[in-house]
């Protein structure tokens, strides 16, 4: 009769841990396994012994005992109290890596894309506007810059003369007589301090003296003058000249003209010339390169924030800059000419369109006419002919106008660092400047924009493409 388990157990005698397996195994018909300390000297390495015990049943219903036991080394033993014990510890291990991984994930991945279609509108522009001269605050003011340049070359020449070449340079003319404009015409002659006579190569228009308490500022033009006569006697440095059609009259001493150049070229003798059609031939070259550099160079003059419209530019040739005759059989030309723009404040020019063609805009808005450099500009007369004219500028605008708000990018990030994504959708909705706006926070499960800007992107969208 097989022993009962409590009385295997329980039993003082001792056996060694096979047979005490054996017997075990024998009273429940299972398998069993036991290890048991056999050695704990230092000098061991073999500290366990484990003995595993299988009870079968032949096919004749006997009872079959088989017990193996085998013997631990120590490093066994320590490895086998390392290695985890249970499936719940591997849960536990793999849900703390995956949680470590998410919060990874969600680090390097987290931030916020805002997308905004700015509020727009197309205008159709052919209206008259005016400027004044040099204005402040909300006035629509027009300033002028200016460019001088020279372009020059040789012409070959095509024959030889006897000739008295006249003198040329540069005069600054004064009006410290009136308030009131004086026009001078083509071929004035001005008396020169070293007492020859000069033409002035154009007619032009001394601007009126300015004058504030009693101090009274002249105005002034500059001409370019030719020596009457011909030969080296029209030569002269800096010097002083009259007008001599004012001589006997108030006129005379309040107006006056001093050398801006020095007067160079009255030559006598011998020189090679050219024939007018090769002439006129080499200034049209040399007048078709000029404008397009010189043009090109004003460009380069335009303040920030300031619009210069390309049919706003005049440029004037000097007609004296070009010589004749040459003292070499290579006669060297040049063509000098001054350009000038009219140019406006970009926001200030913007505002006055929008006031005009826009009514719902309001000196609260911020906008922007993304195309205005395509808009057609002209001029209406009286026309200012120079930088120190104070005539207001009347002009027309012509064409169409693509008008967009303008979003202050740096200002919305600021505004809404830390804020609920449904928050910042309300917030884009009440300004005025946005047609319509998405929101993307990342990663998906967040709802809440990043408190620190460098992670929220803004793209405003172009409503004209």
């Amino acid at each position: 009769m097989p022993k009962k388990i409590e009385d295997i157990i329980s039993s003082s005698k001792k056996r060694a841990p096979s047979k005490y397996f054996s017997e075990l195994a024998r009273a429940t018909n299972k398998h069993f396994e036991k290890e048991a300390d056999i050695h704990e000297h230092p000098h061991h390495s073999v500290v366990k012994e484990r003995s595993h015990a299988f009870i079968k049943e032949d096919e004749f219903g006997n009872v079959q005992e088989e017990v193996i036991t085998r013997k631990v080394t120590r490093e066994a033993v320590d490895a086998s109290r390392t290695a985890p014990r249970s499936g719940k510890s591997l849960v536990f291990m793999v849900t703390g890596a995956l949680v470590a991984l998410v919060l990874g994930i969600s680090i390097f991945i987290s931030g916020s894309t805002i997308t905004i279609m700015p509020r727009s509108a197309t205008l159709a522009l052919d209206n008259t506007f005016t400027a004044v001269k040099d204005g402040v605050g909300d006035t629509l003011a027009y300033e002028v810059v200016a460019v001088s340049k020279e372009e020059d070359g040789t012409l070959p020449s095509s024959g030889s003369t006897n000739v008295a070449t006249k003198a040329t340079g540069r005069v600054i003319l004064y009006n410290a007589f009136s308030a009131t404009p004086q026009k001078l015409l083509i071929n004035t002659h001005l008396l020169g301090s070293n007492g020859s006579m000069y033409l002035t190569d154009t007619a032009t228009t001394i601007p009126g003296y300015k004058k504030v308490g009693t101090t009274i500022t002249p105005g002034s033009i500059e001409v370019s003058v030719t020596a009457e006569v011909g030969g080296s006697k029209g030569n002269a440095s800096l010097i002083d000249f009259t007008i001599s059609g004012f001589k006997g009259t108030p006129k005379y001493k309040g107006f006056y003209g001093r050398g801006k150049t020095e007067i160079t070229g009255g030559a006598e003798g011998q020189r090679f010339t050219a024939t007018a059609d090769e002439l006129a031939t080499a200034r049209k070259a040399l007048s078709a390169k000029l404008q397009a550099t010189i043009s090109e160079s004003l460009t380069h003059e335009i303040p920030e924030g300031y619009v210069l419209f390309p049919n706003s530019v005049m440029i004037t040739e000097d007609p004296a800059s070009l010589v004749t005759a040459s003292t070499t059989e290579s006669i060297p030309i040049a063509v000098k000419a001054t350009a000038y723009a009219y140019i406006f404040n970009r926001d200030t020019l913007t505002a006055t369109i929008a006031k005009t063609l826009l009514p719902e805009y309001t000196p609260l808005d911020s906008i922007s006419i993304t195309n205005i450099n395509e808009i057609t500009f002209t001029a209406l007369p009286p026309v200012p002919k120079t930088p120190t004219d104070t005539t207001p500028l009347t002009f027309k605008l012509s064409g169409t106008a693509n008008v967009a708000w303008n979003i202050d990018i740096d200002a919305l990030k600021k505004a809404v660092t830390n804020t609920k994504k449904s928050a910042v959708l309300s917030y884009l909705t009440e300004n005025t400047g946005v047609l319509r706006a998405d929101v993307v926070v990342r990663p998906f499960w967040q709802n809440t924009l990043p408190k620190n800007t460098d992670h929220i992107e803004v793209v405003v969208k172009n409503p004209f493409e």
